[in-house]
């Protein structure tokens, strides 16, 4: 439903998934899917940073890599709706480099690359996608939730 654009259904959808869960949705794991996917959601800056922070403080609790790398497309996707597009292609490419590859499955990694991509040219994408490589995952989400 979110990625057709139904915000209210997906709401919807993710409530009764987390209260079917019960007692599950409390796991670390689940935390950073839920959390991540609020982030998405929320039209409110505020309210995404604050699911965000949440989806960071759970991929950090469970240290699975997928998830981590989950959790940085979906703090690149809040830097670019702060027009950070720097530090957007930075946390792709941390998420990348945790993962150990691209993931091709996620949608907004790809929507987020080309954003990122058409607003700072090839170049500049190239350089700032190096420095995130090279940057530690948890401190480029530090500076994009404190931003």
């Amino acid at each position: 439903a979110r990625l057709r654009g139904d915000v209210e259904e997906a709401r919807r959808q993710l409530g009764l998934a987390t209260a079917l869960l019960g007692d599950v949705a409390e796991r670390a794991h689940v935390r950073t899917q839920i959390h991540d996917s609020l982030g998405y959601l929320a039209d409110d800056l505020r309210e995404a940073r604050t699911h965000r922070r949440a989806a960071w403080l759970a991929a950090s609790e469970g240290g699975a890599p997928p998830l981590i790398a989950q959790m940085l497309v979906g703090v690149a996707d809040l830097a670019v709706r702060l027009d950070r597009y720097e530090q957007a292609g930075r946390l792709l490419a941390a998420g990348v480099s945790v993962r150990g590859r691209p993931d091709r499955s996620q949608p907004d990694a790809y929507r987020i690359e080309q954003d990122v991509r058409r607003h700072l040219g090839e170049a500049r994408f190239t350089e700032v996608t190096r420095e995130g490589t090279q940057t530690s995952w948890s401190e480029l989400v530090a500076a994009t939730l404190t931003a």
